[in-house]
């Protein structure tokens, strides 16, 4: 994969015409010819939120809770490189994947900011669920997560630019 370039394309409205939907597609087909992704080649789409799993973002709070506020900003430095361990330790368990309570205690990080980070991950098409669960500390079950293609994508040595 060659160098990693970003485009930016307006999704149509819900209600648009025929022509509106045709437009559409022949300026993605530029788009896509123009960054030299070539027909049948596989590309990654990236939600404008979440584009580098390493950038520090300000995290989601509770509107109403000051607490959960000054929580969001104090944390705010931090997010990407946890959001980046968190990614990376989930690649490295390869299939068997980690739990959150597992990523928890083998990141040394508490529960509330490996839920914040993986919410993150799986809203920006880096992480999923799969259909695996096992026990956590507390006795209870929990769903196992994976890498998705778009995170294999990334972390491929030719893909190093993305990264």
């Amino acid at each position: 994969m060659g160098q990693s370039q970003i485009v930016t394309i307006r999704r149509f409205p819900h209600d648009a015409d025929e022509q509106a939907r045709r437009d559409f597609g022949r300026r993605l087909l530029e788009s896509l010819d123009a960054t030299g992704i070539a027909p049948g080649q596989e590309f990654v789409i990236g939600h404008p939120e979440v584009l580098d799993p390493r950038a520090s973002e300000l995290g989601p709070f509770a509107r109403r809770s000051r607490a959960s506020r000054n929580a969001s900003l104090e944390n705010y430095p931090r997010a990407g490189s946890q959001r980046e361990r968190v990614l990376l330790a989930i690649a490295r368990a390869g299939q068997r994947g980690y739990t959150r309570d597992e990523l928890a205690e083998r990141l040394e990080l508490p529960d509330s900011t490996v839920d914040a980070r993986v919410s993150e991950l799986k809203r920006g098409g880096f992480l999923r669920d799969t259909d695996l669960a096992r026990a956590t500390r507390a006795g209870g079950r929990a769903q196992v997560l994976a890498i998705t293609r778009k995170s294999e994508v990334m972390l491929n040595p030719e893909a190093a630019a993305l990264w």
